[in-house]
């Protein structure tokens, strides 16, 4: 690997090599943050959420604040996939206790990142 692709990765600018092919994860923490701020740095849990999508995997992302989570996809460069599970609000009990037995239930998540 030369030294340009290693930068490119490390950016997460790299084209995907399918490593995460097939698999399902749900990211908890895939929102952002915007601090008020009119380009804010992305944050851990939509970097991962965008990388993982370029891998190949199938996303479900969840968080506090809606509105921000259900952004991430639409910031991905057309690789993330979802995996036929909605966005859900993380400080709702009700809501994260459903989809979490739902989605766990039914062997649909075999990585869970938080």
């Amino acid at each position: 690997m030369a030294a340009d692709d290693l930068v490119q990765e490390s950016r997460g600018e790299a084209p995907g090599r399918g490593r995460l092919e097939g698999r399902r994860i749900l990211v908890v923490g895939g929102g952002q943050e915007d601090y008020g701020l009119d380009d804010p740095p992305i944050g851990n849990g939509r970097a991962i959420s965008l990388l993982c999508g370029r891998e190949g995997a199938h996303l479900a992302c969840a968080d506090r604040e809606m509105p921000s989570v259900e952004e991430t996809p639409a910031t991905s460069d057309g690789t993330h996939r979802s995996c036929g599970f909605p966005t859900f609000n993380v400080c709702s009990p009700k809501s994260f206790a459903t989809t979490t037995f739902r989605s766990v239930s039914f062997g649909c998540f075999p990585v869970l990142i938080l």
